[in-house]
């Protein structure tokens, strides 16, 4: 009687090993880790109010500049055209971000102008911090302004 129980319970220890080894730790040791976090990604924006202008007329030229869709505040932020002046009377303007990772101008066509101008928007990170660590990096984006004849 004595070797029936003890066979039993064998055959119990047993099944109880395979089922552990078969729905916990093979699943744990065959499968790929879960993939990192997205990283956040700085993104830039140019808004440019009004769109068209007269030439010598003046547009508002905003750049906003967002990590993971949270404003980025501190970032540098360097427009160039080539032509009209910038508020502070030259071709180049550089500035940061501040409140709502807005950096923000205005620029002034030429009179005779082109029909329009592309003001590239070069942002840099190098160097800020934040709760992740130090950034580092440039983003681009093109604001452009119609001047009509």
């Amino acid at each position: 009687m004595w070797k029936a129980i003890g066979g039993v319970a064998a055959s119990v220890i047993a099944g109880l090993i395979i089922w552990y080894v078969t729905t916990v730790l093979y699943p744990r040791l065959t499968s790929e880790p879960p993939p990192p976090p997205p990283a956040k990604e700085i993104m830039a924006q140019c808004d440019v109010t009004p769109p068209t202008v007269a030439p010598g007329g003046s547009t508002d030229v905003v750049v906003h500049v967002t990590r993971g869709g949270g404003a980025l505040e501190g970032a540098t932020v360097n427009l160039a055209v080539g032509g009209g002046r910038f508020a502070s009377g030259s071709t180049k303007e550089e500035g940061r971000t501040y409140s709502g990772g807005v950096y923000r101008t205005t620029w002034t066509a030429p009179s005779p102008a082109a029909a329009g101008y592309n003001m590239p928007a070069i942002v840099n990170v190098d160097g800020m911090r934040t709760s992740d660590g130090e950034l580092s990096g440039t983003v681009r984006t093109d604001c452009f302004v119609r001047v009509r004849p």
